[in-house]
């Protein structure tokens, strides 16, 4: 069973179990109702618990789950059993407990256990070591589980008909690709021999091991099944615990009411930065952001007119994130309404667009990511967002290097959002890809936010504000999230606005020059990840490299 069927078993055991032990409270066990109801209990603590003892995830996070919804079902029995001798009171107060439960309680619930019951990514085996065979089938893609990557092409029909003969389909695994003039062949020569391995459902045998032992050098990842996690308010931060919004925007050249909820503005001061971007106004060139997400809903009037359509495919956003991602690093600054991104005001032509790589319940796959990657670098992106990913026990990720080399080859410079597990975040793909610039998340003290995995043991990791971050929402609303996928496109935007200035940067020279423009550390002040001056870097930018 896959994370939503789950998701459906434990919200439904819970919603029965709690009828029933009303239902029995109320009865004070005597009526029919009464006496069926232990049974109704039962099945559906049965159907809870099976869910967090059989589904994947972090352990305490599922036990964390099911132990606060049986506090949530015990209170509740207390309540009826205090309020039964009193029906005037207890029968409105069923009604506004279901009502709480349906429109808000319900929704917690299921974003919770989506979070619990997720197992995190695991990519398979290595060209030099035997393919693993310990990773869970219903974590990769049931359209094609493995990637395989053939070091001779001739071994390519061979394979497929040994495969055939197992049921096992092969497919090349991505479309599009173009051997540019002027550009290193070998990144589009290593991700045109890569195919997909679509194994069917009940193949009785040890799918893992048959590739493994393909002639030829075959190299085998799974192609994993990658989450964005739902969008979940955390705890609002206290402007007095640190930095807050600007409180005049006018201040700092713009119009736009809700800047003074961006307390990333004053950490990255603003003003500094739209002075430079307004002096650098005669060279800036078209640039374009491409944001690879679950869509981004263009019509929203704080960002369409810095929107260019990729497709209608990316014009549209299920679940809010990538329109959230989008809105930070490129809402429509001083046009009266809303927040300010990044990209600077004017009629500049530098734009944001969007790839749609996460489908409407918030997966996506390795797959669908590099297709992503290939699809927007042959568009021209000076700059490509991945505020996703998950955990690897694969430190190399061929498949995503390469990808993320063809990009560079074409001028793209690669932002991904760290993780949010509050580990290394070299345990994390795509972060831990060559050539990548890996976000981690700041709060409004300027320390590492409490969920930030750590990029400091990574090529090129930075910093950037990633807690409580108001932003664009579909459907023209705004609300505040947290998260590295919402650090990253603060980079993203500063990096394209430094592409339009320099269409030539490069992604190891804009980190260089990302890691000369850290503010200085208050004296006497305790250790803290470095701080970015957006200003000063657009300045290193201008001067050249």
């Amino acid at each position: 069973m896959d994370v939503q069927a789950w998701q459906a078993v434990y919200v439904s055991g819970f919603a029965a179990s709690s009828v029933a032990l009303a239902a029995w409270t109320i009865g004070e066990r005597r009526s029919e109702l009464a006496r069926f109801a232990p049974v109704v209990i039962l099945l559906g603590l049965l159907a809870m618990a099976s869910t967090i003892v059989v589904a994947q995830g972090e352990a305490g996070d599922r036990l964390f789950v099911l132990a606060r919804d049986l506090l949530v079902q015990a209170g509740m029995a207390y309540a009826v059993r205090l309020l039964v001798k009193h029906p005037r009171v207890l029968w409105p107060a069923l009604v506004v407990v279901g009502i709480v439960y349906y429109l808000y309680y319900r929704e917690e619930q299921r974003a919770d256990l989506i979070e619990a019951i997720t197992p995190q990514t695991q990519f398979v085996g290595a060209a030099a070591a035997p393919l693993s065979t310990s990773v869970d089938a219903a974590r990769l893609d049931p359209a094609g589980e493995y990637l395989l990557q053939f070091r001779d092409p001739s071994q390519v029909s061979p394979a497929r008909a040994a495969l055939a003969d197992e049921g096992i389909r092969l497919e090349r695994a991505f479309g599009g690709l173009v051997q540019s003039p002027g550009t290193d062949p070998a990144a589009y020569r290593a991700l045109s021999a890569v195919y997909a391995a679509d194994v069917p459902d009940d193949y009785a045998g040890d799918a893992a091991a048959l590739l493994a032992g393909l002639p030829g050098g075959v190299y085998a990842e799974g192609n994993e099944v990658v989450q964005v996690a739902p969008l979940r308010r955390g705890p609002v931060l206290e402007p007095a615990r640190g930095l807050a919004g600007p409180t005049d925007p006018a201040a700092i050249g713009l119009d736009d009411p809700e800047v003074t909820r961006q307390w990333a503005l004053t950490a990255w001061p603003y003003a500094a930065f739209a002075k430079t971007t307004e002096a650098l106004r005669d060279r800036l060139q078209p640039a374009l952001l491409y944001v690879l997400d679950s869509g981004v809903d263009a019509s929203h009037p704080d960002l369409a007119a810095n929107f260019r359509s990729h497709g209608d495919y990316g014009d549209r956003d299920g679940i809010g994130h990538g329109t959230h991602v989008a809105g930070i690093a490129a809402a429509v600054a001083r046009n009266g309404q809303g927040v300010a991104g990044w990209l600077p005001a004017g009629k500049h032509d530098i734009k944001v667009s969007s790839i749609r790589v996460i489908g409407p319940l918030g997966f996506g796959t390795q797959r669908s990511i590099v297709q992503g990657i290939i699809d927007a670098a042959n568009a021209g992106a000076a700059v490509i967002n991945l505020s996703l990913g998950g955990r690897s026990t694969d430190a190399r990720q061929r498949v995503y290097a390469d990808a993320v080399r063809y990009a560079n080859e074409r001028g793209a410079i690669v932002v991904v959002a760290a993780g949010n597990s509050r580990v290394d975040a070299r345990s994390y793909a795509p972060a831990n890809a060559p050539g990548v610039i890996a976000v981690a998340a700041l709060d409004n003290t300027l320390a590492q936010a409490g969920f930030s995995n750590d990029v400091d043991g990574l090529e090129m990791g930075v910093w950037a504000p990633g807690h409580d971050i108001y932003s664009t929402v579909p459907n023209g609303g705004y609300a505040p999230f947290s998260g590295t996928s919402m650090a990253a496109p603060q980079v993203a935007g500063l990096l394209t606005v430094a592409k339009a200035i320099d269409p030539e940067l490069t992604t190891r020279e804009a980190y260089r020059l990302l890691q000369r423009s850290v503010a200085a550390a208050p004296a006497g002040s305790r250790e803290r990840p470095d701080v970015v001056e957006p200003g000063r870097f657009l300045e290193s930018v201008a001067r050249g490299r």
